[in-house]
C-alpha cells in the first residue's frame, strides 16, 4: 500500500490514523457491540492495538484515505480473530467471540451477529477459491465502506466490486449456516 512517496513516516501514520478515529472508531464501537458486558477488548483499546501494529509494520504503504481505511479494516479483522482464538483457548470454546456485522449477509438480518472464528474460517475458504471476492467481502464487513469505497480500495470498477460483493455475500451466508 502507497501513500504516494515511499514508506509513510511515524508522522504520516500518526496523522492519517487521525484523519479516520472517528470513522474507525464507530466501526470499532459496531464490531464490539455485541460483546457480552465485561469484555476485555473496547473499541478504543482494539484501535490502539490496530495502531501499534500498523506502526510496527515494515513496508507500510497507502494511495489514498480509502486504501489507508482498507488496511485497518484487515488489521482490525485480524485483532479480533487473535483476541477472540485467546479466549477461546482460555475457555475451551465457551466464550466465543461474536461481532455484529456493518453489512447484513442476508435480507432481513439487521444487526445480525455472527462467531468471528467461523466468520474467519469461512473467509479463508473463500479467499482460496475467489480471494477478490474475499477481499471484497472483508471491506464490506470489517469497514463503513460502500461498494463504491472498496472499488476505489481495491482499484476494481463499480460492477465488479457489486459483483463481487453480491457473490460472497452469498457464498458466505451458505457457509455461516451450515
Amino acid at each position: 500500500m502507497e501513500s504516494g512517496r515511499g514508506a509513510p513516516k511515524d508522522n504520516e501514520l500518526a496523522a492519517m490514523f487521525e484523519r479516520l478515529y472517528g470513522r474507525l472508531q464507530a466501526r470499532a464501537g459496531s464490531l464490539l457491540a455485541g460483546e457480552r458486558r465485561g469484555h476485555t477488548l473496547e473499541p478504543s483499546a482494539l484501535l490502539h492495538e490496530v495502531y501499534v501494529r500498523l506502526e510496527g509494520s515494515t513496508g507500510l504503504h497507502w494511495r489514498s484515505p480509502t486504501h489507508f481505511e482498507a488496511l485497518t479494516a484487515r488489521v482490525m479483522r485480524q485483532v479480533l480473530v487473535d483476541h477472540a482464538k485467546s479466549a477461546a483457548r482460555q475457555k475451551r470454546g465457551g466464550g466465543a467471540t461474536r461481532v455484529t456485522l456493518a453489512e447484513t449477509l442476508v435480507a432481513g438480518d439487521a444487526g445480525l451477529e455472527i462467531e468471528l472464528l467461523a466468520l474467519h474460517e469461512a473467509l479463508e475458504r473463500l479467499a482460496a477459491k475467489d480471494s477478490r471476492a474475499a477481499d471484497v467481502l472483508e471491506l464490506r464487513l470489517f469497514s463503513s465502506m460502500t461498494v463504491r469505497e472498496v472499488a476505489t480500495a481495491l482499484e476494481l470498477s463499480y460492477d465488479e466490486a457489486k459483483n463481487d460483493w453480491l457473490y460472497a455475500r452469498a457464498w458466505i451466508a451458505r457457509e455461516l449456516r451450515r
